[in-house]
């Protein structure tokens, strides 16, 4: 069956075309290499000292890459083992726990904060509700290879799940 070829046709290719290309090449917002650049300057192991908050003191912290995403674990001289939710965006850190959030700055491998406990936690008494203290962290240990992807989180080069590990992406 032939269908005439006219103005209708070639716009429904034409917008085809914008599609595809849009697909290939506009699916994320951020190229793998900036994702692979941020990773390498947050993973690691970092020591760290607080002030003025009455859940945090000193300690290690662990940033790692568990199924794409960034995680930390706080190993701190008071609570023990804590968990964290890191989200970087540019130069600009955030670790989310149960107790609290940090928010911070980076500066190469020093990162500079701000702690605000959560609002809900019920184990701090009234004059400690509105308190901030300050988060003061240094990277001692980055990834052992930083040319190695499982080490940034990506466990396998067939991984599809992950744009920044997918093995059609060169890093």
């Amino acid at each position: 069956m032939c269908y005439p070829a006219g103005p209708f046709s070639s716009w429904w290719l034409g917008l085809l075309v914008i599609l595809t290309i849009s697909v290939l090449f506009g699916c994320s917002p951020r190229s793998t290499s900036e994702i692979i650049f941020d990773r390498e300057r947050v993973v690691g192991t970092w020591k760290y000292r607080t002030d003025g908050i009455p859940f945090l003191q000193r300690g290690s912290l662990h940033i790692t890459v568990q199924d794409g995403e960034l995680v930390g674990r706080l190993q701190d001289s008071w609570q023990g083992s804590v968990q964290a939710r890191v989200n970087l965006q540019g130069n600009r850190m955030t670790l989310d726990t149960r107790r609290g959030r940090i928010e911070g700055q980076l500066d190469h491998d020093h990162f500079r904060g701000t702690v605000r406990p959560d609002q809900w936690d019920i184990s701090r008494t009234a004059p400690h509700s509105q308190s901030t203290g300050y988060f003061l962290a240094r990277r001692i240990r980055g990834p052992s290879v930083l040319n190695n992807l499982k080490d940034l989180g990506c466990t396998s080069l067939l991984r599809e799940s992950s744009y920044a590990c997918s093995a059609l992406q060169s890093p």
